[in-house]
């Protein structure tokens, strides 16, 4: 009988090199298994070890804090054995770091024939240079040693010991307009304030904006706040901008959670109050603001900054919850996400459902979700609309019975160009708004039109472009529930891109963001 021959690779030693700005971190220790590399407010942790194959044994982790590594043992007797492990990647510091880039070395040509290492993120995604990893943020890469796809018979019998050296690049990534990796992207966080953008050289932008989330609200006599708001939505398209033009890019508060018992802020940028009920016993969140691409500068709510608008990502109605007695239905309690041409979905109180009317040429006012601070006496408590094109609503429903709905609808999204959005005349003014009109000169809002659609939009082209002729192109539009708009609802959710650069969403949690990149 042939005696079966084990063949064993031995893995002495993973590497991991963490840099911050191309410098080296030095290191400092925890126990039981977490581990702190810090430098100049940055703090980089590594844990939770995993081997996944269970025919491989590991060992505990040691650190080397001269070096700043970490080293494991593991053996791999048979050719579909591999050693992985996960490495938490957090930003404590307070400002946002961009990934440079993942270098792995020390595979030799000995070694590097029957040998890969894989680093990717732990949902399989490879890492890109131009991922961000957000103040206070953390995320999980997966490093994996294992045999390559080759004929077993290749692999040697005896024992090889590679030592593989990782090193993750850190670079500051600023938030408000400066050149992050290179000359083609800019990034913009929620700051409070408008931020200015001034292209180098003229050339075609895509232009991306989340819109923010909307604040939870909660039941008096509830120990925890879980009626939480809706999903911003997202746009992007692409447009010829201008060198050495000054450009504004709005990013949208998220909407305030109400822990009672007072009014919280609406979401910068449009999102509207959370108010309390009249027992002062409910409590509602405010809306989150909407993010947007302006023209003018001026603060978010001055009507000719407001107007120079020509992309907006719609912020989400705050939460709250209720019971509809009528019906014996429990009322939904998250805020109503982000629209896209329109809001889409009813409100109800505790003795209707209704329909909320926020589309391309209706809603609360043109800018600015309902405020909670305009129903004062109802029993439930009234949350704040999403900021938006056009805001979110919210109202009191009956005079006597004084009854609100309880959670609000978020703002409509609109887009330079995209077919199913209206535009206003540059003539309008705050008290009074003047729609384009089609091809065939008939106001773009009127029902007389022959593309208008009942929901609240035109389909006809020319009544989508903003009056400075600045139109985008290769359009997107996606509400917060994760369905696409062309002129019409997609009938499946497709998600939208994460603002982390990783993955898909629903919709947008938490504060907008913006980005944009130079095409060519």
């Amino acid at each position: 009988m042939k005696k079966r021959r084990t063949r064993r690779i031995l893995l002495l030693a993973i590497v991991l090199f963490i840099s911050i700005g191309f410098a080296v971190l030095s290191s400092s220790t925890s126990i039981n298994g977490l581990f702190n590399f810090t430098q100049n407010s940055w703090s980089i942790v590594f844990k939770n070890v995993v081997v996944d194959d269970t025919s491989v044994t590991k060992t505990a982790p040691t650190i080397n804090q001269d070096e700043d590594t970490i080293t494991f043992s593991a053996e791999l007797n048979k050719p579909d054995d591999y050693y992985s492990f996960n490495v938490d990647v957090e930003n404590d510091s307070t400002l946002d770091a961009m990934l440079g880039n993942i270098t792995i070395s020390g595979i030799t040509s000995q070694y590097s024939d029957y040998l890969d290492c894989i680093v990717t993120y732990s949902n399989g995604v490879t890492p890109n240079p131009n991922d961000i990893l957000y103040k206070t943020a953390r995320v999980t890469f997966n490093i994996k040693l294992l045999y390559k796809d080759i004929n077993t018979s290749q692999i040697p019998a005896n024992t090889l010991s590679p030592t593989v050296s990782i090193t993750i690049n850190y670079r500051q990534a600023n938030k408000n307009a400066v050149f992050v990796t290179d000359t083609n992207h800019w990034n913009f966080d929620y700051t409070g304030n408008s931020q200015t953008f001034t292209p180098i050289k003229t050339g075609n932008y895509k232009i991306e904006l989340w819109g923010a989330s909307g604040g939870k609200g909660k039941i008096g006599s509830s120990s925890t706040i879980d009626e939480i708001g809706g999903n911003g939505a997202y746009t992007n398209g692409k447009i010829t901008l201008n060198k050495e033009t000054n450009y504004y890019v709005y990013v949208g508060e998220k909407g305030l959670d109400n822990l009672g018992p007072s009014f919280v802020a609406g979401g910068w940028n449009g999102g509207g109050t959370g108010n309390v009920d009249v027992d002062n016993n409910d409590f509602a969140g405010s809306g989150g603001g909407a993010t947007d691409f302006r023209l003018t500068s001026g603060s978010w709510d001055v009507f000719n900054s407001l107007k120079s608008r020509i992309m907006v990502a719609a912020g989400a109605g705050g939460g709250h919850t209720g019971y509809n007695e009528e019906r014996n239905l429990p009322i939904n309690k998250q805020g109503m996400n982000g629209g896209g041409l329109t809001v889409t979905g009813n409100l109800a109180t505790s003795r209707v459902i209704w329909t909320p009317i926020v589309n391309q040429f209706a809603g609360n006012v043109f800018g600015k979700g309902f405020d909670g601070t305009n129903i004062t006496d109802t029993i439930h408590a009234a949350a704040g609309g999403g900021g938006g094109y056009y805001g979110g609503i919210n109202k009191k429903i009956f005079t006597n019975d004084a009854y609100s709905s309880s959670r609000a609808a978020g703002g409509s999204s609109f887009i330079s160009g995209h077919a199913g959005c209206v535009a206003i005349v540059e003539s309008s003014t705050e008290d009074n708004i003047t729609f384009k009109t089609d091809s065939n000169s008939v106001a773009c809002n009127s029902d007389t039109s022959a593309t208008y659609n009942s929901l609240g939009y035109n389909t006809d082209p020319k009544c989508s472009i903003h009056y400075s002729n600045k139109v985008f192109t290769d359009t997107v539009m996606i509400d917060g529930s994760g369905y696409s708009w062309t002129t019409v609802k997609g009938d499946t959710v497709v998600g939208m891109p994460n603002k982390n650069g990783i993955g898909t969403v629903t919709g947008n949690t938490g504060n907008g963001f913006a980005k944009i990149t130079l095409m060519n």
